[in-house]
Protein backbone atom coordinates (compact mmCIF):
# COMPACT_ATOMS: atom_id res chain seq x y z
CA UNK A 1 0.00 0.00 0.00
CA UNK A 2 1.38 3.41 -0.80
CA UNK A 3 1.62 5.80 1.82
CA UNK A 4 1.72 9.18 -0.18
CA UNK A 5 -1.43 11.48 0.79
CA UNK A 6 -1.71 9.06 4.00
CA UNK A 7 -3.22 11.71 6.73
CA UNK A 8 -3.45 10.63 10.44
CA UNK A 9 -6.75 12.26 10.68
CA UNK A 10 -9.16 12.58 8.29
CA UNK A 11 -8.86 16.22 6.33
CA UNK A 12 -12.49 17.32 8.18
CA UNK A 13 -10.64 16.71 11.35
CA UNK A 14 -7.06 17.78 11.55
CA UNK A 15 -7.90 21.87 12.82
CA UNK A 16 -10.63 20.68 14.86
CA UNK A 17 -9.56 20.73 18.41
CA UNK A 18 -11.79 18.50 21.16
CA UNK A 19 -14.52 20.71 23.11
CA UNK A 20 -13.17 22.68 25.77
CA UNK A 21 -15.61 20.90 28.36
CA UNK A 22 -14.01 17.12 27.48
CA UNK A 23 -10.37 18.77 27.37
CA UNK A 24 -10.51 20.14 30.37
CA UNK A 25 -11.88 16.59 31.75
CA UNK A 26 -9.09 14.72 30.03
CA UNK A 27 -6.19 17.09 31.35
CA UNK A 28 -7.25 17.21 35.14
CA UNK A 29 -8.49 13.40 34.90
CA UNK A 30 -5.16 12.59 33.46
CA UNK A 31 -3.07 14.52 35.23
CA UNK A 32 -4.48 13.70 38.42
CA UNK A 33 -4.81 10.50 37.75
CA UNK A 34 -2.96 8.78 35.13
CA UNK A 35 -3.45 9.01 30.75
CA UNK A 36 -4.54 5.37 30.47
CA UNK A 37 -7.67 5.09 32.44
CA UNK A 38 -10.62 4.17 31.53
CA UNK A 39 -14.24 6.25 31.55
CA UNK A 40 -15.15 3.86 33.75
CA UNK A 41 -12.14 3.80 36.33
CA UNK A 42 -12.03 7.99 36.06
CA UNK A 43 -15.94 7.68 37.18
CA UNK A 44 -15.13 5.68 40.27
CA UNK A 45 -12.49 7.47 40.84
CA UNK A 46 -13.97 10.93 41.04
CA UNK A 47 -16.26 9.07 43.50
CA UNK A 48 -13.66 8.69 46.19
CA UNK A 49 -13.32 11.86 48.85
CA UNK A 50 -10.60 14.63 47.77
CA UNK A 51 -9.10 14.40 51.18
CA UNK A 52 -8.67 10.44 51.34
CA UNK A 53 -6.42 10.89 48.01
CA UNK A 54 -4.39 13.18 48.32
CA UNK A 55 -4.86 15.40 51.42
CA UNK A 56 -4.16 18.92 51.10
CA UNK A 57 -4.25 20.68 54.11
CA UNK A 58 -0.64 19.38 55.52
CA UNK A 59 0.42 20.30 59.45
CA UNK A 60 2.17 23.52 59.03
CA UNK A 61 5.64 23.47 59.05
CA UNK A 62 7.42 25.11 62.17
CA UNK A 63 10.74 26.29 62.08
CA UNK A 64 13.03 24.87 65.09
CA UNK A 65 13.43 26.21 68.38
CA UNK A 66 16.39 28.32 69.83
CA UNK A 67 16.31 25.39 72.33
CA UNK A 68 16.43 22.47 69.86
CA UNK A 69 18.96 24.34 68.16
CA UNK A 70 20.97 24.72 71.61
CA UNK A 71 20.87 20.94 72.03
CA UNK A 72 21.56 19.92 68.76
CA UNK A 73 25.10 21.97 68.36
CA UNK A 74 25.55 24.22 71.25
CA UNK A 75 25.64 21.43 73.76
CA UNK A 76 28.02 19.08 71.81
CA UNK A 77 30.07 21.78 70.99
CA UNK A 78 30.62 22.70 74.85
CA UNK A 79 31.53 18.83 75.49
CA UNK A 80 33.91 18.96 72.73
CA UNK A 81 35.74 21.89 73.60
CA UNK A 82 35.92 20.74 77.00
CA UNK A 83 37.51 17.11 76.09
CA UNK A 84 40.11 18.92 73.81
CA UNK A 85 40.74 21.32 76.58
CA UNK A 86 41.52 19.23 79.30
CA UNK A 87 43.68 17.22 76.49
CA UNK A 88 45.41 20.09 75.72
CA UNK A 89 45.91 20.73 79.67
CA UNK A 90 47.74 17.63 80.05
CA UNK A 91 49.97 17.55 77.00
CA UNK A 92 51.46 20.75 78.13
CA UNK A 93 51.64 19.67 81.59
CA UNK A 94 53.76 16.62 79.89
CA UNK A 95 55.72 18.37 77.38
CA UNK A 96 56.89 21.29 79.47
CA UNK A 97 59.77 19.91 80.95
CA UNK A 98 60.94 19.17 77.22
CA UNK A 99 59.65 22.51 75.72
CA UNK A 100 61.79 24.30 78.64
CA UNK A 101 65.04 21.99 78.03
CA UNK A 102 64.19 22.70 74.17
CA UNK A 103 64.35 26.44 75.38
CA UNK A 104 67.30 26.28 77.19
CA UNK A 105 69.55 24.51 74.23
CA UNK A 106 68.35 27.29 71.08
CA UNK A 107 69.35 29.98 73.73
CA UNK A 108 73.22 28.71 73.14
CA UNK A 109 72.39 28.23 69.47
CA UNK A 110 74.74 30.04 67.24
CA UNK A 111 71.92 31.06 65.26
CA UNK A 112 70.84 34.35 66.02
CA UNK A 113 67.00 33.70 65.25
CA UNK A 114 67.23 30.04 67.61
CA UNK A 115 67.99 32.32 70.10
CA UNK A 116 65.47 35.39 69.59
CA UNK A 117 63.42 32.99 69.77
CA UNK A 118 64.17 31.22 72.51
CA UNK A 119 64.80 34.04 74.53
CA UNK A 120 61.09 35.64 74.07
CA UNK A 121 59.47 31.90 74.39
CA UNK A 122 61.79 31.93 78.00
CA UNK A 123 60.12 34.96 79.34
CA UNK A 124 56.73 34.14 78.69
CA UNK A 125 56.83 30.66 80.24
CA UNK A 126 58.45 31.68 83.25
CA UNK A 127 55.33 34.34 83.33
CA UNK A 128 52.89 31.72 82.67
CA UNK A 129 54.33 29.53 85.63
CA UNK A 130 54.51 32.55 87.82
CA UNK A 131 50.71 33.26 87.43
CA UNK A 132 49.89 29.69 88.34
CA UNK A 133 50.78 29.95 91.43
CA UNK A 134 50.92 26.51 93.36
CA UNK A 135 50.27 24.88 90.29
CA UNK A 136 52.94 25.71 88.87
CA UNK A 137 56.09 23.68 88.44
CA UNK A 138 57.85 26.77 90.72
CA UNK A 139 60.15 27.37 88.24
CA UNK A 140 60.99 30.58 90.32
CA UNK A 141 62.80 28.03 93.01
CA UNK A 142 64.79 26.39 90.33
CA UNK A 143 68.04 26.88 91.09
CA UNK A 144 69.84 25.19 88.19
CA UNK A 145 67.50 27.04 85.64
CA UNK A 146 68.39 30.86 87.40
CA UNK A 147 72.22 29.50 87.41
CA UNK A 148 72.14 28.91 84.01
CA UNK A 149 70.42 31.84 82.67
CA UNK A 150 72.61 34.33 85.21
CA UNK A 151 75.90 32.29 83.59
CA UNK A 152 74.75 32.62 80.01
CA UNK A 153 73.66 36.94 80.82
CA UNK A 154 77.03 37.30 81.91
CA UNK A 155 78.78 35.87 78.96
CA UNK A 156 76.53 37.58 76.55
CA UNK A 157 77.46 41.10 78.67
CA UNK A 158 80.41 40.30 77.52
CA UNK A 159 79.93 41.29 74.11
CA UNK A 160 81.94 43.94 73.63
CA UNK A 161 80.10 45.90 70.23
CA UNK A 162 76.48 44.24 71.19
CA UNK A 163 74.18 44.53 67.86
CA UNK A 164 70.72 45.61 68.60
CA UNK A 165 69.50 42.01 68.05
CA UNK A 166 72.38 41.37 71.17
CA UNK A 167 70.81 44.19 73.21
CA UNK A 168 66.84 42.71 72.72
CA UNK A 169 67.78 39.52 73.73
CA UNK A 170 69.73 40.49 76.78
CA UNK A 171 66.99 42.30 77.94
CA UNK A 172 64.45 39.62 77.77
CA UNK A 173 67.11 37.45 79.40
CA UNK A 174 67.23 39.92 82.32
CA UNK A 175 63.59 40.20 82.43
CA UNK A 176 63.18 36.15 82.60
CA UNK A 177 65.88 36.54 85.82
CA UNK A 178 63.35 38.52 87.75
CA UNK A 179 61.18 36.03 88.28
CA UNK A 180 63.07 34.00 90.10
CA UNK A 181 63.16 34.14 94.02
CA UNK A 182 66.70 33.44 94.14
CA UNK A 183 68.31 36.94 94.89
CA UNK A 184 71.59 35.53 95.52
CA UNK A 185 72.09 33.04 92.46
CA UNK A 186 70.59 35.86 90.29
CA UNK A 187 71.99 39.42 91.78
CA UNK A 188 75.47 39.37 90.40
CA UNK A 189 74.45 38.92 87.15
CA UNK A 190 71.83 41.60 87.06
CA UNK A 191 74.20 43.68 89.04
CA UNK A 192 76.24 43.16 85.82
CA UNK A 193 73.76 44.25 83.88
CA UNK A 194 73.51 48.04 85.50
CA UNK A 195 77.18 48.59 84.56
CA UNK A 196 76.40 48.90 81.07
CA UNK A 197 77.88 51.74 79.62
CA UNK A 198 75.39 54.26 77.54
CA UNK A 199 77.89 55.32 75.22
CA UNK A 200 75.48 54.98 72.11
CA UNK A 201 74.88 58.62 69.87
CA UNK A 202 72.08 60.77 71.63
CA UNK A 203 68.53 59.87 70.03
CA UNK A 204 69.89 56.63 68.61
CA UNK A 205 67.37 53.30 68.66
CA UNK A 206 70.83 51.72 70.37
CA UNK A 207 70.93 54.32 73.02
CA UNK A 208 67.35 53.91 73.76
CA UNK A 209 68.59 49.82 74.18
CA UNK A 210 70.81 50.78 76.27
CA UNK A 211 68.86 52.72 78.69
CA UNK A 212 66.14 49.74 78.54
CA UNK A 213 68.89 47.37 79.51
CA UNK A 214 69.84 49.02 82.52
CA UNK A 215 65.97 49.68 83.39
CA UNK A 216 65.04 46.28 82.40
CA UNK A 217 67.41 45.01 85.35
CA UNK A 218 66.24 47.75 88.03
CA UNK A 219 63.45 46.34 87.10
CA UNK A 220 63.75 42.84 87.39
CA UNK A 221 65.83 43.17 91.11
CA UNK A 222 62.83 45.50 92.03
CA UNK A 223 60.21 42.22 91.62
CA UNK A 224 62.30 40.15 93.33
CA UNK A 225 62.59 42.72 96.45
CA UNK A 226 58.63 43.07 96.10
CA UNK A 227 57.99 39.82 96.33
CA UNK A 228 60.13 39.57 99.57
CA UNK A 229 58.70 42.23 100.98
CA UNK A 230 55.02 40.75 100.70
CA UNK A 231 56.27 37.85 102.25
CA UNK A 232 57.73 39.89 104.95
CA UNK A 233 61.20 38.80 104.55
CA UNK A 234 63.76 42.16 104.36
CA UNK A 235 66.46 42.63 101.91
CA UNK A 236 69.05 43.88 104.36
CA UNK A 237 72.74 45.52 103.39
CA UNK A 238 74.06 41.36 102.38
CA UNK A 239 71.49 42.36 99.31
CA UNK A 240 72.73 45.43 98.08
CA UNK A 241 74.23 45.91 95.41
CA UNK A 242 76.94 48.35 94.69
CA UNK A 243 76.14 49.05 91.24
CA UNK A 244 72.68 51.40 93.16
CA UNK A 245 74.94 54.01 93.75
CA UNK A 246 76.17 54.63 89.90
CA UNK A 247 72.38 54.08 88.88
CA UNK A 248 70.90 56.66 91.48
CA UNK A 249 73.52 59.23 89.90
CA UNK A 250 73.10 58.56 86.12
CA UNK A 251 71.97 61.61 84.02
CA UNK A 252 68.68 59.79 82.76
CA UNK A 253 66.31 60.76 85.31
CA UNK A 254 64.47 57.65 84.13
CA UNK A 255 66.99 55.58 85.79
CA UNK A 256 67.34 57.40 88.66
CA UNK A 257 63.50 57.23 89.40
CA UNK A 258 63.57 53.36 89.05
CA UNK A 259 66.81 53.06 91.23
CA UNK A 260 64.68 55.19 94.14
CA UNK A 261 61.84 52.57 93.12
CA UNK A 262 64.02 49.49 93.49
CA UNK A 263 65.83 51.09 96.93
CA UNK A 264 62.16 51.39 98.86
CA UNK A 265 61.91 47.63 98.96
CA UNK A 266 65.37 47.30 100.83
CA UNK A 267 65.92 47.64 104.25
CA UNK A 268 69.57 47.76 104.81
CA UNK A 269 71.42 51.26 106.23
CA UNK A 270 73.21 51.39 102.92
CA UNK A 271 69.62 51.60 100.82
CA UNK A 272 68.33 54.31 103.82
CA UNK A 273 71.35 56.42 102.93
CA UNK A 274 70.80 56.35 99.94
CA UNK A 275 67.41 57.39 99.53
CA UNK A 276 67.97 60.10 102.23
CA UNK A 277 70.75 61.89 99.29
CA UNK A 278 68.07 60.85 96.80
CA UNK A 279 65.10 63.61 98.68
CA UNK A 280 66.76 66.78 97.26
CA UNK A 281 67.33 64.99 93.35
CA UNK A 282 66.37 67.37 90.58
CA UNK A 283 63.75 65.04 89.74
CA UNK A 284 60.24 65.42 91.31
CA UNK A 285 59.37 61.93 90.38
CA UNK A 286 62.82 60.51 91.74
CA UNK A 287 62.23 62.91 95.22
CA UNK A 288 58.67 61.32 95.24
CA UNK A 289 60.12 57.83 95.35
CA UNK A 290 62.56 57.92 97.77
CA UNK A 291 60.39 59.60 100.09
CA UNK A 292 57.57 57.11 99.79
CA UNK A 293 60.69 54.20 100.14
CA UNK A 294 61.48 55.71 103.31
CA UNK A 295 58.59 55.61 104.61
CA UNK A 296 58.18 51.71 104.27
CA UNK A 297 60.84 51.50 106.60
CA UNK A 298 59.08 54.14 109.23
CA UNK A 299 61.00 57.31 109.10
CA UNK A 300 59.55 60.26 108.62
CA UNK A 301 62.63 62.94 107.51
CA UNK A 302 61.10 62.34 104.01
CA UNK A 303 57.20 64.14 105.18
CA UNK A 304 58.39 67.57 103.92
CA UNK A 305 58.35 66.17 100.23
CA UNK A 306 55.41 64.59 100.30
CA UNK A 307 53.73 67.90 102.44
CA UNK A 308 55.02 70.07 99.78
CA UNK A 309 53.59 67.52 96.99
CA UNK A 310 50.43 67.47 97.90
CA UNK A 311 50.21 71.03 98.54
CA UNK A 312 51.16 71.02 94.95
CA UNK A 313 48.23 69.26 94.11
CA UNK A 314 45.36 71.26 96.13
CA UNK A 315 47.15 74.60 94.82
CA UNK A 316 47.00 73.29 90.52
CA UNK A 317 43.10 72.27 91.40
CA UNK A 318 43.96 68.63 90.30
CA UNK A 319 42.18 66.88 93.13
CA UNK A 320 38.47 68.15 91.51
CA UNK A 321 36.61 67.34 88.49
CA UNK A 322 38.11 70.60 86.66
CA UNK A 323 41.22 68.62 86.25
CA UNK A 324 40.54 66.48 83.68
CA UNK A 325 42.25 66.23 80.61
CA UNK A 326 41.62 69.08 77.98
CA UNK A 327 39.92 68.30 74.49
CA UNK A 328 42.40 69.57 71.99
CA UNK A 329 41.96 68.51 68.22
CA UNK A 330 45.85 66.90 68.41
CA UNK A 331 45.46 62.95 69.04
CA UNK A 332 49.02 63.04 70.32
CA UNK A 333 48.92 65.78 72.63
CA UNK A 334 45.71 64.59 74.08
CA UNK A 335 47.57 61.01 74.56
CA UNK A 336 50.30 62.91 76.37
CA UNK A 337 47.97 64.64 78.68
CA UNK A 338 46.10 61.24 79.44
CA UNK A 339 48.99 59.69 80.36
CA UNK A 340 50.74 62.71 82.20
CA UNK A 341 47.57 62.55 84.47
CA UNK A 342 47.78 58.61 85.11
CA UNK A 343 50.98 59.15 86.17
CA UNK A 344 50.28 61.98 88.46
CA UNK A 345 47.21 59.77 89.88
CA UNK A 346 48.89 57.16 90.52
CA UNK A 347 51.56 59.47 92.56
CA UNK A 348 49.25 61.30 94.28
CA UNK A 349 47.64 57.90 95.57
CA UNK A 350 50.99 56.36 96.51
CA UNK A 351 51.89 59.39 98.89
CA UNK A 352 48.57 59.68 100.61
CA UNK A 353 49.00 56.00 101.43
CA UNK A 354 53.24 56.70 102.77
CA UNK A 355 51.40 59.81 104.84
CA UNK A 356 48.76 57.34 106.09
CA UNK A 357 51.09 54.67 106.94
CA UNK A 358 53.24 57.56 108.95
CA UNK A 359 49.99 57.38 111.38
CA UNK A 360 51.12 57.84 115.05
CA UNK A 361 55.08 58.90 113.97
CA UNK A 362 54.03 62.18 112.99
CA UNK A 363 54.29 65.52 114.99
CA UNK A 364 51.27 67.62 115.88
CA UNK A 365 52.14 70.03 113.49
CA UNK A 366 52.87 67.23 111.07
CA UNK A 367 49.79 65.77 111.83
CA UNK A 368 47.38 68.83 111.49
CA UNK A 369 48.98 69.58 108.18
CA UNK A 370 48.18 66.19 106.83
CA UNK A 371 45.03 66.14 107.68
CA UNK A 372 44.58 69.28 106.55
CA UNK A 373 45.92 68.43 102.81
CA UNK A 374 44.20 64.86 102.67
CA UNK A 375 40.75 65.67 103.71
CA UNK A 376 39.66 67.90 100.81
CA UNK A 377 40.95 64.87 98.59
CA UNK A 378 38.82 62.03 100.23
CA UNK A 379 35.82 64.96 99.58
CA UNK A 380 36.80 66.09 96.21
CA UNK A 381 38.70 64.30 94.11
CA UNK A 382 36.90 63.38 90.60
CA UNK A 383 38.04 59.23 91.04
CA UNK A 384 36.37 57.13 93.64
CA UNK A 385 39.68 55.14 94.01
CA UNK A 386 41.63 57.87 95.13
CA UNK A 387 38.86 59.28 97.60
CA UNK A 388 38.40 55.58 99.06
CA UNK A 389 42.95 55.81 99.90
CA UNK A 390 42.51 58.85 101.30
CA UNK A 391 39.41 58.25 103.73
CA UNK A 392 41.57 55.39 104.57
CA UNK A 393 44.86 57.24 105.43
CA UNK A 394 42.88 59.77 107.31
CA UNK A 395 41.76 56.44 109.64
CA UNK A 396 45.05 55.33 109.95
CA UNK A 397 46.70 58.79 111.11
CA UNK A 398 46.69 59.00 115.15
CA UNK A 399 46.71 62.42 116.69
CA UNK A 400 50.09 62.50 118.77
CA UNK A 401 49.65 61.79 122.39
CA UNK A 402 46.46 59.76 121.82
CA UNK A 403 46.16 56.23 122.90
CA UNK A 404 45.42 53.07 120.39
CA UNK A 405 43.50 50.08 121.55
Amino acid sequence: MSLTGWRPFPPSMEHEAPPPERFETIYSKSTRYGTNMSEENNASLAEIPESDVLPENLPPVEPPSAGFIVQLFVVPAFIVMAVVGVWLLFGQLASSDQDLSSVIVDLKSDNVHRQWRAAFSLAQILEADAQRGNQGQQLSQSESLATDLSQLLTSQLKITTPTPEDLQKQSYLIRSLGWFDLPKVVFPALAEALKVQVNAPLDSPERELQLELKQSALTSIAQIAGRAHERHLPMGDQYFVPAFADAAGDPDPRLRRMTAFTLSFFSGAEAADRLQAMLVDADEMTRLNAAIGLTRSGSTDSFSVLKRYLEAVTTDGSTSESSSTAESGDAAAENLQKIAAFERNVALKNVVKAIGSLGGRLTLDEYNDAVALIDPISKNHAIPEIRQVALEALKQLQQPGTETD
